[in-house]
């Protein structure tokens, strides 16, 4: 299903699975001829915190080392996947494969390079997701401007109000506070193409995970993961979509 995203373009940063990636060019691999080869490249592994590690085979890779599974693997073109996907096919056939991995091959069927979880946490993804953060809080903050809803001024709104200066209560708001407007009036939580009949605590519980996302691309680059032990790869996917379906709904509004 990768291919679809050619087709479709969702996203307004244009990244590829080789972008993300590392190249066979670059990567980090454990010779197969050298002793105890093995043990090393476990350890390579957990001194970089690596998912996988490939193993050359003289100039081929054939098998694999995973940090989840005792024994070498094999067939690491099984479920490769083309340098080119689209990144978010990328993420979306590593979720539905149960994967946090993939090889790359080229038209050639060659493996060219891998993908895995960590790759996420990049500067390149993070800077993809907050584009789409962006356009998530515009879209929300102008829905609320169109339907006239009123919010609470923030002090610093007050404080240039207090100045004499001309303006606008929502652009002071802060995301949470944009959420919490919503959760709030039942038209924008369950209006027109809505959400279904949701209870304010439902809502709250269904977008805690953008709050964290959308602190977690803040931070990054301080040690915030995108991808860690708290936020799976299927919480990136689902979050990342549901954020740009509601973009596309309080458009709408």
């Amino acid at each position: 299903m990768e291919e679809r995203f050619y087709f479709e373009r969702p996203n307004p940063v244009d990244l590829d699975a080789a972008r993300i990636g590392v190249s066979k060019w670059v990567w980090v691999a454990i010779d197969s001829r050298l002793a105890d080869w093995e043990t090393r490249g476990r350890q390579i592994m957990k001194k970089n915190n690596f998912d996988v590690l490939p193993i050359l085979d003289g100039s081929d890779v054939n098998r694999y080392l995973h940090k989840d599974c005792p024994i070498p693997l094999e067939n690491p073109t099984e479920s490769s996947l083309h340098f080119r996907t689209p990144v978010i096919g990328v993420l979306s056939r590593l979720v539905s494969s149960s994967k946090d991995y993939a090889f790359l091959h080229n038209d050639s069927h060659e493996l060219v390079g891998l993908v895995s979880a960590c790759n996420f946490n990049c500067r390149e993804f993070a800077t993809l997701v907050f584009s789409t953060v962006v356009r998530y809080e515009a879209a929300i903050a102008n829905a609320i401007r169109r339907r006239g809803i009123e919010v609470q001024g923030t002090p610093h709104y007050l404080e240039a109000k207090k100045s004499g200066l001309d303006v606008d209560k929502v652009e002071f708001c802060g995301f949470s506070t944009l959420l919490n407007t919503i959760k709030s009036n039942d038209e924008l939580r369950n209006g027109a193409f809505g959400l279904g009949n949701l209870s304010k605590s439902a809502y709250q519980n269904r977008v805690k995970n953008h709050i964290k996302l959308r602190n977690a691309v803040a931070h990054n680059g301080t040690g915030r993961l995108l991808v860690g032990p708290d936020f799976s790869l299927k919480d990136l996917l689902s979050t990342f979509t549901e954020m740009q379906r509601e973009t596309i709904r309080f458009d709408l509004l």
